[in-house]
């Protein structure tokens, strides 16, 4: 419905704006001047609500969480990994890991360090990757199509779990 009064306002918006241009050209009286302006008016307080309106539908997002992957760990470098472009000055840390594929077979993985959180465990060392996707109260699709957002809103996170004991507590306290 909204859509239609946009869609519907901006027509108006356009024929409206011709008749008022035609009428001041011919020279027509105040009267239907004033008439054409009003119903003018009338369009662009139209196309300001609808779109006002489709901005906070569009804003009615929730988030759905799934876990995608689940890799049995061998291996974990510790995020000292940089990972950019010698060009580039956008870098990033990544961990690195190897994770069994099958009985004796084994594949290397990388993650982002920054959307990673460390556990202990005391269960088989895992990493498990969630995703989280932003999903529309209305139609996603009709939605992403007349609002142009055709972005992805999938965002991966994940939760490392190590063996208790394995990390190294350090506490350094200089405020120098």
């Amino acid at each position: 419905m909204l859509w239609i009064l946009l869609i519907g306002g901006f027509i108006g918006q356009f024929y409206m704006t011709l008749f008022v241009l035609d009428a001041i050209s011919e020279k027509a009286d105040k009267r239907e001047i004033r008439k054409y302006a009003i119903m003018l008016v009338t369009c662009c307080i139209i196309i300001v609500g609808a779109g006002a309106g489709l901005t906070e539908i569009n804003s009615r997002y929730y988030k759905e969480v799934s876990q995608t992957n689940y890799w049995e760990l061998q291996a974990l470098s510790d995020g000292s990994q940089i990972e950019g472009n010698v060009r580039s000055t956008k870098t990033k840390e990544v961990y690195l890991f190897y994770y069994k594929v099958s009985e004796d077979e084994f594949k290397l993985g990388k993650i982002d360090a920054d959307k990673t959180i460390i556990k202990e465990t005391d269960d088989v060392p895992h990493i498990i990757e969630y995703t989280t996707d932003r999903k529309n109260e209305i139609d996603e699709t009709l939605i992403m199509i007349l609002t142009f957002d055709i972005a992805e809103h999938a965002e991966k996170n994940y939760i490392i779990y190590i063996p208790k004991g394995s990390t190294p507590r350090t506490f350094i306290l200089d405020l120098q």
